[in-house]
């Protein structure tokens, strides 16, 4: 997909079944203008990032500060992990953790883990109100 800025948005990681090319999961990054509302979706769980993150039973998405050099200015970086099966809804912090992981990742090699202030461990839920 070529985006506005000719940024040129990539799977960064797809896991594909055992016995077939089905891809069941994957991660994707973006850079993003706006980041959503943490609590405006009752199904979703939203954990402790600045600036969001959310999960529901297929997705989990993260948007985070990366001022870097390529970065178009004032925009987030996007974390998105899609998973071909729903889960059960409880596997929510697995989602979150595996994102984390690879988001962490991400901003290290970006040289901007400070600003996104993300850390190696899961962020907690968010507890907040809107």
């Amino acid at each position: 997909m070529l985006m506005e800025n000719n940024v040129t948005t990539t799977n960064f990681c797809v896991i594909y079944t055992p016995v077939s090319d089905w891809e069941f999961a994957s991660i994707k990054f973006r850079w993003f203008h706006l980041a959503p509302t943490p609590g405006e979706e009752r199904r979703l769980s939203y954990y402790d990032v600045d600036a969001y993150a959310s999960t529901s039973d297929q997705y989990a998405s993260m948007f985070v500060n990366c001022p870097v050099g390529a970065a178009p200015p004032d925009e987030f970086l996007w974390a998105e992990l899609a998973v071909q099966t729903p889960g059960t809804g409880s596997d929510h912090d697995d989602m979150i953790a595996i994102l984390n992981s690879a988001a962490y990742a991400v901003v290290d090699a970006l040289d901007c883990t400070e600003e996104s202030g993300l850390t190696p461990e899961p962020p907690a839920r968010w507890e907040g109100t809107t």
